[in-house]
């Protein structure tokens, strides 16, 4: 069963998303991906797990 939920987007979540999309292109325009996470346990349900650890 769909439900609709209403939500209300104020001024600290528009701040939140900005500095969410602010991380992920600094992430995107960095020459070299991140470390691999030791903690595995995340990664389990990860669709990109073959990807990191192949």
């Amino acid at each position: 069963m769909k439900r609709t939920e209403g939500v209300t987007l104020d001024q600290t979540h528009v701040s939140e998303l900005e500095q969410m999309v602010a991380s992920i292109n600094n992430l995107a325009q960095q020459e070299s991906p991140p470390p691999v996470l030791t903690n595995r346990k995340l990664c389990k349900k990860c669709s990109f797990e073959e990807l990191c650890f192949g």
